[in-house]
């Protein structure tokens, strides 16, 4: 799996709120992050992304908003 370097100051967000901003399941959020299609920081149950991250890997993709 991806990971990100925790020290920058961007907050992290959950996949809810990735799915909510574009319109998919947390499963499909989680699948990608699963891919490898943006970096995420896994601690224990718990998955958090920035959202700078996905926007870049969305827009890479030819994606979402």
């Amino acid at each position: 799996m991806n990971t990100i370097d925790t020290n920058q100051e961007e907050p992290f967000v959950g996949p809810a709120d990735v799915a909510k901003k574009y319109g998919v399941s947390r499963p499909t959020v989680i699948r990608w992050v699963r891919q490898g299609l943006f970096p995420a920081v896994h601690r224990g149950k718990v998955t958090r992304m920035r959202m700078s991250d996905v926007v870049a890997a969305m827009e890479k993709k030819g994606g979402h908003q």
